[in-house]
C-alpha cells in the first residue's frame, strides 16, 4: 500500500468522523445538571428529560420543533418596596424574599402564562392582605409568623404552576419618617420610664437591705452582751469550787488595773510585817555577781 493511499484513507476517516460529529452536534441536545429539557412538538410536550446528558433528537432542527430548559434547582425571587398600609391605615412599606423551586417543569410552562408576573402578582396581593389585616405594632413583633402565614397563601397559589415555596421571608420594615420619629420618641421615652423604675426600685432594695443588715447586725450584738455577763458569772461559780485559783485570779485583776508605768505595787504584807511605806523606804543592797 503506497503512502498516497494511506492519507487518502486517513482523510476521508476524518472526513466521515467531522460529518458525523457535525450530524451528532446538529440533532442533538445537552441536558445540563438540575435542568430538565422539555421537548415541544407544535405547541404540544413531546418528550420530558430530566437525566443530564446528552440527547438524541432528529427533528431538532425542523420548525415545529422547541426545546425548554427549566431548571429544578433552587431559586429566589427579590420584591422591594411593597407598599400597603395596616388596620389603621398607616403607610408601611417592606421588602420580601421568596425561595422556590420548579418539582413540575410541564406545569411551570402550561399552567400559568408568565411565572415570574404570576408568582409577584400573587405575592403582592399575600403581603397586602396580611399587613391590613394587622396593627403596625403586630407586625413588628410578629413578623415571623406573618411570613409564614404569606408563605402558606403563595405556597396555595403556586403549586397547581408546578412550583414549591421553600422559603419567605419579610425584610426592612418602614413607615413614613414623621411617624418613624414619633416610634423613635416613644420607645425611647419608654426606656428612660423603664430605666428610672429599676433605678428606684434598686434604690429601695438597697435601703431594704441595708436596714435589714444594720438589725440584724443590733440583734446579734445585743444577743452578745447578753452572753458576757451569763459567761462571766459561769466561770466564777467554777472558780468558787477552788478557793485559791479564785483568789488567785481576782489579785491578778486587782494588779492589771494599775499603771505599771508610772506605780510601784507593794503587795502580799501581812499586818504585822514591815508595812508598804516602810517596804518601799528600804534600800536596796546589791548582790555581788558570782563570777565563777
Amino acid at each position: 500500500m503506497s503512502l498516497l493511499s494511506l492519507a487518502i484513507g486517513a482523510g476521508i476517516a476524518i472526513a466521515l468522523a467531522g460529518i458525523v460529529a457535525l450530524i451528532f452536534a446538529t440533532f442533538s441536545v445537552a441536558v445540563p445538571e438540575n435542568k430538565t429539557a422539555v421537548i415541544l412538538h407544535f405547541g404540544k410536550v413531546s418528550q420530558v428529560r430530566e437525566k443530564p446528558g446528552l440527547l438524541w433528537l432528529a427533528a431538532r432542527r425542523m420548525p415545529w420543533c422547541e426545546i425548554k430548559m427549566i431548571s429544578r434547582a433552587r431559586d429566589y425571587r427579590a420584591y422591594d418596596d411593597i407598599h400597603s398600609n395596616d388596620e389603621a391605615g398607616t403607610y408601611v412599606r417592606v421588602d420580601a424574599w421568596v425561595e422556590l423551586r420548579v418539582v413540575d417543569p410541564v406545569k411551570s410552562l402550561f399552567a400559568v402564562g408568565n411565572l415570574n408576573d404570576a408568582l409577584r402578582s400573587v405575592t403582592y396581593d399575600a403581603v397586602a392582605a396580611a399587613l391590613g389585616a394587622r396593627t403596625f405594632a403586630e407586625i413588628v413583633q410578629n413578623d415571623a409568623a406573618i411570613a409564614a402565614s404569606i408563605s402558606s397563601v403563595i405556597a396555595k397559589a403556586a403549586a397547581p404552576w408546578g412550583v414549591e415555596i421553600e422559603a419567605f421571608w419579610l425584610k426592612n420594615i418602614h413607615v413614613r419618617t414623621e411617624l418613624e420619629d414619633q416610634l423613635t420618641q416613644a420607645i425611647a421615652a419608654r426606656l428612660e420610664l423603664a430605666k428610672a423604675r429599676l433605678e428606684e426600685e434598686g434604690r429601695l432594695r438597697i435601703e431594704d437591705l441595708e436596714a435589714q443588715t444594720q438589725l440584724d447586725v443590733a440583734e446579734k450584738l445585743a444577743h452578745a452582751k447578753g452572753q458576757y455577763p451569763e459567761k462571766v458569772g459561769a466561770a466564777y461559780q467554777k472558780l468558787g469550787n477552788h478557793p485559791e485559783v479564785l483568789d488567785a485570779y481576782q489579785t491578778l485583776l486587782r494588779l492589771g488595773t494599775y499603771d505599771a508605768s508610772r506605780t510601784v505595787v507593794f503587795d502580799g504584807f501581812a499586818s504585822n510585817d514591815v508595812r508598804a511605806m516602810d517596804a518601799a523606804m528600804m534600800e536596796v543592797v546589791p548582790q555581788p555577781v558570782s563570777r565563777g
